[in-house]
């Protein structure tokens, strides 16, 4: 499948596949070979322009041809279920399947080998009609090309003098000027400088035409040295290019900063020239231990060593390395001139610091930060011979340590004693994660899989597989998963770990196990050891035990003269399979795990390779883990198998979120750490563990490490690294050059080095190349390492070329720039603006976001009348889309107005007055405080009536009629409505949209369909409904759209006919959904619950109950009456009699308190239903019904009162004062009850 597409048989004879559909189909199974692919993902990715049925059936048709073709070859490797197809690779090879291999192998070896294999792209000139299927294939095609690129360059690196390297890197990439650079050495070393010359013409060609550049100065140069000398180079010279090295600048960096001292004894000589002598030789005694755990001493003072240790490279394991090195240093002899031995301790923290150097070398001359104070005040709280970290430590260091909390805590956490390694090989149990083990999340095909080959182990087939993937992908996770279920077959687990620390040690792992398994550290000397093994070892016979006795106890340490059969290599790797062989013989399953292979020394990389060739056809697994560049070059027999974990999807990241933080965080958070992560669970898991412990948007410190060391790999490229995370995740060439003061041209060297360091990816094409760093984590971190100073001048400069950029840049993106820029009045026009182009396409939430920034940003200017009056300003266009995704009567409401009276009053803007009269009177009104929104309703209108203000005065005449309806005056409200809405004019939407976040047009249709319904004009209703819809389509206006349908669903309800109600609802609940509207939302749920039922859905009470309980939850208070006699008319049908009571009662409660009389007349009528003065309660409705002018509720009080024998003339003025559209159910009903009563009399 690389460089076109091809099926041959073993001896070369080509297979013939009848269609490019059947080969695109083996591919997808080539891809996923041994793995069960769903159907349904490859009927998406080869027919997914077809309806589901018809691309299945597709797939059926086309893989009954597949499975025709290969079987005339004799090849039955496709299983098919109903649900999945798979392909049994065990007789094919696949070529992407070998060169993934060879990458993972990471030699010289491999990577030639795969200068072979690589003979072009994946799948090329295999074209088919999806769209679906080209997306995949070009994923793939593209990292593995990056792959294959890296590789190969890597060992072009190792290796420049390699010319088929070089050749196989030009096939590829014809621009890669490194390649290039090595064949006119090459050429050049070997006498053939016309060839070498040639070689430069070719470069230069291809640089010109495919990216329009010119070759690199190192190409330069190295052409003209060719050109002016004729005779060869001294061969040996060193010609390949420099390794990267540190940074020459001062920097901030998060460091792990060690502290070494030791206790001056009293009958010290206190001789000047001998105490110098004495910290000269301990500063030569530290340096050369803490030198070995890549640390630097730095300094001395009163004699103390500080070393660092991630400077001027970082490495991820910086936290561990600096104990290892503090426990190894403390257990070396240190003794004075009279060779007194003296007792050395240690302190030790990390955090982020200031490193200042001088000269090309980088010499460390300052550090500042609070981890170097901390180290130092925790040194001199340790007793002798003691190693003791900060408590903030402790999460970075992952169990690798035995710890104990000891002193008084400092810089606020407790400080912890180190008693000494962990040496758990489960480095998944050690690290803590059980304590808070989430479900596993996106692995379950993965382990799915393993699950199938364990069972196939225990029935004798040795399996060998290898998890691979980056760092912190999950590898140990599904392996924990896996151990827990395999071991409910009660096998024999023996689990080994390689390390970081002990590369270079024999064994290392398995010296450990044994010494862990046989208890030497309970045991007094070697003799009782050596006793121990023997006695182990005479318990499993079959074995040869004098070589193996020999050979594990020289490699434990235990013989005092050296074992020729120990420095054979092979004698000792025989000894020990032939241990592991036994162990997988006695009886029950062996389950041999390996985790980090990428960590193991080499004699235990050789020992992984003989037991995969050599233990066969037994009840054996051998399942390892190993990061993916990294992997240990293990031949692949018949029986291996690699898993390669990909990262998390959103869907799944967000589920992972979800299990482990709190309930109560919103889904903003969830999002913001989804989209940080990267779908990497360790990231994932990190950064929620930091958001809650309150520092929500910081680097994890446990990731700081790992992450900068990625940004220490490169050199010259770092300051551009940087310029570019200025920009953001996602920049362009162009930008970062006019930010840099450099030509775009000039950055491509060092653009391809980033991408070849795996830091960014190359997004499109040509004209339209744009670059992405590979984690959101890394733009972080290389953004947080540059000083604050030049941070902010890099901003500011970048806002300016944005601004003045020839294709228009989002205002918000702008903005950010000058805010980080120390420009804040630059900053806030900038996020007005995007603010308003927010709300034209109700985007509230994004409005809601700008408006608050620039408000935040006026409040931090220094006092004046013009920061006030832009803080204010902002405000209040803040307030309306508080009121949209918030809901009228939420807390944040009434501070946001209740601090613009202030500054409206300070600075006595009438007209401003008049904005927060709207924004309070909202929430008093939600919130049922009728009084008070009257009051301010009224208030309101003199204002804006003495200003003149016709957008205000609209509102205005809104206000009162909303503030009498619910007073229960519905003719002065249905006056008021008609006013607001005559006053509207078509170019007042825009105005009324910016200034309240309504088309308040919208708004009175919709109140005035409640009034026409509760007035018994249901036609009239109906016509403001459709008159109040339309209006809100006509602007598009969302917001507008959902209070429109709300509303003509409640009236729906008025004149009971749940159908119509359930209609609206639902598009008022899609809305809401879409934008995030807590009330609508809400009162949609009401509206739909009440319309289940009325249906006869059994879930509707639960779901108008819900919507009820999330409505009061915003603050709002209004729909409570009619809620709470929905809910009671619901247990009325029930014949639960005494919860419709409790909840009218509770209704009639909070009415009588607030003045909110709308619907009193159908609360007290509900009331009488529930028994107990049935006469007094309906008197009661008909009154309140009549004084409300509420028709329709005064022929439903009558109606009762008549069907009770005591109100028939109540009942017949009702209907004669009907208007004709009043519901013919409801007065044929009504007419019913009266002529029963007439016929009864005498």
């Amino acid at each position: 499948m690389l460089g076109g597409y091809e099926l041959q048989l073993a001896d070369g004879t080509p297979l013939r596949l009848t269609s490019r559909k059947s080969f695109a189909l083996l591919a997808i199974l080539a891809q996923r070979a041994d793995r069960a692919v769903p159907r349904e993902e490859i009927a998406t990715l080869l027919w997914g322009d077809r309806g589901e049925e018809q691309a299945r059936a597709s797939l059926r048709q086309e893989l009954s041809v597949l499975r025709r073709a290969l079987s005339r070859y004799g090849l039955e490797c496709i299983e098919a279920s109903k649900e999945a197809v798979l392909l049994d690779s065990r007789r094919i090879e696949i070529d992407t399947q070998t060169a993934e291999a060879l990458i993972a192998k990471a030699t010289p070896a491999a990577a030639a080998e795969l200068a072979e294999v690589y003979q072009g792209d994946f799948l090329s000139g295999l074209d088919i009609r999806s769209e679906a299927f080209e997306d995949w294939r070009r994923l793939y095609r593209e990292q593995l090309r990056d792959r294959v690129l890296d590789t190969l360059h890597e060992a072009l690196l190792d290796d420049p003098a390699e010319p088929d390297i070089a050749r196989a890197l030009l096939r590829i990439d014809e621009t890669h000027e490194e390649a290039h650079r090595a064949l006119m050495r090459h050429f050049w070393q070997t006498g053939r400088r016309g060839e070498a010359l040639q070689q430069y013409q070719r470069c230069l060609d291809a640089l010109r035409r495919e990216l329009d550049a010119e070759p690199d100065p190192d190409t330069i140069d190295l052409f003209e040295e060719i050109r002016d000398t004729t005779a060869p180079p001294v061969t040996g010279r060193s010609t390949g290019p420099l390794r990267p090295g540190g940074s020459a600048v001062p920097e901030r960096r998060q460091l792990t900063v060690a502290v070494l001292g030791f206790a001056l004894p009293e009958d010290l000589d206190r001789d000047p020239e001998s105490l110098s002598a004495l910290l000269a030789d301990f500063a030569a005694h530290c340096r050369d231990h803490i030198g070995a755990y890549g640390g630097k001493i730095i300094d001395q003072a009163d004699g103390r060593m500080i070393a660092l240790f991630g400077h001027p490279r970082a490495h991820e394991a910086d936290a561990e390395r600096a104990v290892m090195a503090a426990l190894g240093l403390l257990e070396q002899p240190f003794r004075d001139a009279r060779r007194q031995a003296l007792a050395l301790r240690a302190g030790l923290a990390m955090g982020e610091t200031l490193v200042g150097q001088q000269g090309t070398e980088g010499a460390v001359v300052s550090v500042a930060g609070p981890a170097v104070m901390t180290a130092s005040r925790i040194e001199l709280q340790a007793g002798p011979g003691e190693t003791r970290i900060a408590g903030a430590m402790q999460h970075a260091l992952r169990g690798q340590f035995r710890l104990s909390p000891v002193g008084d805590a400092v810089s606020g956490s407790q400080v912890q004693r180190v008693l000494g390694e962990s040496h758990h090989a489960d480095r998944f149990f050690i690290s803590g994660a059980t304590r808070q083990l989430s479900r596993l999340t996106g692995r379950e095909e993965e382990l799915h899989e393993m699950l199938r080959r364990w069972r196939a182990a225990t029935e004798g087939e040795t399996q060998v597989i290898v998890l691979r993937g980056e760092s912190g992908i999950g590898k140990s996770r599904l392996l924990s998963d896996f151990k827990k279920r395999a071991l409910t077959d009660a096998p024999r687990l023996l689990q080994f770990s390689g390390s970081p620390h002990h590369q270079k040690s024999v064994l290392f792992p398995l010296v450990q196990h044994l010494q862990e398994m046989l208890g030497f550290a309970d045991l007094p000397d070697d003799s009782s050891r050596r006793a121990r093994l023997r006695h182990w070892l005479e318990r499993r016979p079959g074995l040869d035990l004098g070589q193996v006795e020999q050979v594990l106890s020289t490699l434990l340490g235990l013989s005092s003269v050296p074992d020729e059969r120990l420095r054979d290599q092979d004698a000792l790797l025989s000894a020990i399979t032939a241990l592991l062989r036994l162990a997988a013989t006695e009886g029950r399953p062996l389950l041999l795990i390996v985790e980090d292979m990428h960590w193991l020394d080499p004699t235990s990389q050789l020992l992984l390779v003989r037991l995969a060739r050599e233990l066969e056809d037994l009840p054996l697994m051998m399942l390892g883990t190993s990061r993916q560049a990294e992997g240990v070059a293990v031949p692949k027999p018949p029986r291996m198998h690699s898993i390669t974990l990909a990262r998390l999807t959103p869907r799944e990241a967000t589920a992972l979120v979800r299990d482990i933080c709190p309930e109560t965080w919103p889904e903003s958070r969830i999002a913001e750490i989804v989209a940080r992560s990267d779908g990497i669970p360790l990231y994932l898991e990190e950064l929620v563990h930091t958001a809650a412990t309150g520092a929500d948007g910081s680097i994890p410190d446990s990731l700081q490490a790992s992450l900068t060391a990625r940004i220490d790999r490169l050199d010259g490229a770092r300051l551009l690294l940087q310029q570019a995370a200025v920009i953001g995740r996602v920049f362009d060439r162009e930008t970062l050059a006019a930010l840099a003061g450099r030509r775009a041209e000039d950055l491509d060297p060092t653009l391809r080095e980033l991408q070849k360091l795996d830091l960014v990816y190359r997004l499109g094409r040509a004209a339209d190349v744009r670059y992405e760093f590979k984690h959101a984590l890394v733009q972080e971190q290389a953004h947080q390492t540059i000083l604050l100073a030049e941070r902010a001048a890099l901003h500011s400069r970048l806002g300016d070329i944005l601004a003045a950029a020839p294709v228009p840049v989002p205002a918000e993106r702008i903005a950010r720039h000058f805010e980080q820029g120390g420009r804040p009045r630059d900053a806030i026009p900038l996020l007005e603006t995007a603010g308003k182009q927010a709300l034209r396409v109700a985007a509230h939430t994004e409005a809601d976001a700008h408006f608050a920034r620039a408000a935040e940003l006026a409040s931090s200017l220094p006092a004046s009348e013009d920061a006030t009056a832009l803080e204010l300003k902002h405000l209040l266009l803040r307030g309306p889309q508080l009121l949209a995704l918030h809901g009228f009567g939420a807390p944040a409401i009434e501070a946001n107005y209740a601090r613009a009276l202030k500054l409206a009053d300070s600075t006595r803007e009438r007209g401003e007055l008049a904005h927060v009269y709207w924004g309070l009177w909202s929430y008093y009104v939600v919130r049922a405080d009728i009084a008070t929104a009257t009051r301010i309703a009224e208030s309101y209108l003199t204002l804006c009536r003495e200003l003149g203000d016709t957008v205000g005065e609209v509102a205005a005449n809104y206000a009162l009629g909303v503030t009498q309806y619910y007073a229960g005056d519905l003719p002065e409200a249905l006056a008021a409505f008609r006013e607001a809405v005559a006053q509207h004019r078509p170019g007042l939407h825009e105005a009324q949209i910016e200034r309240y976040g309504l088309d308040l047009s919208v708004c009175a249709r919709s109140y005035e369909c409640w009034l026409h319904a509760l007035c018994a004009a249901p036609e009239a209703a109906r016509q403001a409904s459709a008159g109040a819809i339309a209006a809100a389509e006509a602007h598009a206006h969302d917001f507008s759209m959902a209070f429109a349908h709300v509303f003509t669903g409640v009236m729906h309800h008025f004149l009971q006919a749940p159908g119509p109600a359930l209609h609206h609802g639902q598009i008022a609940e899609r809305l809401a959904d879409r934008h995030g509207y807590a009330q609508w939302r809400a009162q949609a749920e009401m509206v739909i619950g009440y319309a289940r039922d009325q249906q006869g859905d059994p879930t509707g009470a639960a779901l108008l109950t819900k919507g009820t309980e999330a409505y009061l939850a915003t603050g709002a208070r209004l729909a409570l009456p009619y809620a709470r006699a929905w809910q009671a008319e619901i247990a009325l049908r029930g014949g639960d009699r005494e919860t419709a009571q409790s909840l009218l009662q509770q209704a009639r409660e909070i009415t009588a308190a607030n003045g909110e009389l709308y619907f009193e007349a159908e609360l007290l009528r509900l009331s009488a239903r529930c028994g107990g003065y049935p006469e007094r309660l309906l008197t009661g409705a008909l009154t309140a019904a009549r004084d409300s002018g509420a028709g329709l509720l005064e022929l439903r009080a009558a109606r009762d009162m008549a069907a009770r024998g005591f109100g028939d003339a109540a009942l017949r003025r009702a209907l004669h004062e009907l208007p004709e559209q009043t519901a013919a159910g409801e007065i044929a009903e009504a007419q019913q009850i009266l002529a029963t009563q007439d016929a009864a009399e005498p």
